[in-house]
């Protein structure tokens, strides 16, 4: 890079080894926070469970998260321009159709064998439907922000339709109640926050209504609770089990309100007086706290559990600032994408344990990376434009008053 530049110096600078990897941005400070309030949870985790628990899912699960996390990091050193910001996005979406058609072609096989009247429900690549279903409500809805943004390129908008719709009705065929209910809930907020014009917004919320009268759909969700044979409504096992878990949980957090009891440490600790429960409703004494929000109370106390927050909507927060300030289409559809993303994420927890499951959040550290970078370097272009057109403006008057004199 010594001597002399001459002409037009480009954004795209191949990578040094010798420039740091931390760099500064909004999430700098909360990531690394978040990282050091679990580190010391995961070492206090450690004097908690058996060593055998501690090496082989307490660990590895702190691991591979923080691994996951630091790709914010990689991309906001990687992508050296607006393009490749894009592209990054892009890929993003791919993942999401791949991983869409394993599901619907799961489901599809399932049908087939049981003539369509199932409620079998399609895991895809995923191994778990609950799993499958809250990675596509974190991440279809980019590709649907997106798909309503007004991009120029017909042919984009095309494709994230195409990967909106993949998503969609991916999460259908996993028949998980929480997530048909939030694809429905992040569709409706996508729609009003891009401002479709009322045709089309009729049209999709009349997709959505058709789909949710499906008999099956509405079977699943009456599953919520059955009646006996003296016609007492009783909940599904399921959902008791999810009760019993969480009075587990709190009983915990009593017991250690301030740090908890060490990093994913819930499955190792025995509470006798729920154990007859958890093998009645679950089959195991050993099941997870089924909420993400009890996971980490339990584990690293309030005080995780507000830095934790505080991690999260700072991610939002990033979003949400470029969605209000951007008059680019593309930035403006991804930005209100990821925002409604983490808002599904943050509905997912609630029933199930997302925010370390690197299936369901590990995009989302690539998108923002991609999402301020990409912003970055649009406008860094948009402001080199400006003064390029008043210095243009500037040469014209100077001209000008030089030809009159």
């Amino acid at each position: 890079r010594s001597g002399r530049v001459t002409g037009v110096q480009t954004c795209a600078l191949p990578i040094s080894y010798s420039e740091p990897i931390l760099v500064k941005s909004p999430l700098t400070f909360p990531i690394l926070l978040v990282v050091a309030v679990f580190t010391i949870s995961c070492i206090q985790a450690k004097w908690v469970v058996s060593p055998y628990n501690f090496s082989a899912m307490v660990f590895p699960t702190y691991q591979k998260w923080v691994q996951w996390l630091f790709f914010y990091f990689f991309c906001m050193r990687g992508i050296r321009n607006e393009k490749q910001a894009k592209q990054t996005i892009i890929f993003v979406t791919l993942m999401v159709f791949i991983a869409g058609y394993f599901n619907i072609k799961d489901y599809m096989g399932m049908a087939s064998s049981t003539k369509g009247d199932n409620l079998q429900r399609a895991a895809g690549l995923f191994g778990n439907a609950n799993a499958s279903a809250c990675f596509f409500c974190s991440f279809a809805p980019t590709a649907m922000g997106l798909a309503l943004a007004r991009i120029k390129d017909w042919k984009m908008q095309i494709y994230f339709t195409v990967v909106s719709l993949v998503g969609v009705f991916a999460v259908i065929s996993t028949y998980s109640r929480n997530g048909m209910a939030t694809i429905g809930l992040l569709s409706c907020m996508i729609i009003f926050f891009c401002k479709v014009n009322i045709k089309v917004s009729l049209v999709l919320l009349t997709l959505v209504f058709l789909l949710a009268s499906s008999d099956n759909i509405q079977k699943r969700f009456s599953q919520t609770s059955t009646k006996d044979i003296y016609g007492q409504v009783k909940l599904d096992y399921s959902v008791l089990a999810r009760l019993t878990a969480w009075s587990k949980a709190l009983y915990l957090v009593k017991k250690s309100p301030v740090i908890g009891h060490g990093f994913y440490s819930f499955r190792s600790i025995s509470v006798e007086k729920y154990n007859g429960l958890m093998l009645k409703y679950h089959g195991s004494t050993h099941m997870a706290t089924h909420n993400g929000y009890l996971n980490i109370l339990t584990g690293a106390g309030i005080v995780g559990m507000l830095v934790f927050l505080y991690f999260i909507f700072s991610c939002m927060k990033l979003a949400w600032d470029i969605f209000s300030k951007t008059t680019d289409p593309f930035w403006k559809g991804a930005s209100i994408g990821i925002f409604t993303g983490m808002i599904g994420l943050l509905i997912f927890n609630g029933s199930g344990i997302r925010f370390y499951d690197r299936r369901g959040v590990a995009y989302f550290w690539i998108l923002l990376g991609a999402l301020y970078k990409g912003h970055e370097y649009y406008e860094a272009r948009i402001k080199s434009k400006e003064q390029k057109h008043r210095a243009d403006n500037s040469e014209n008057k100077i001209q000008k008053h030089k030809y009159i004199n």
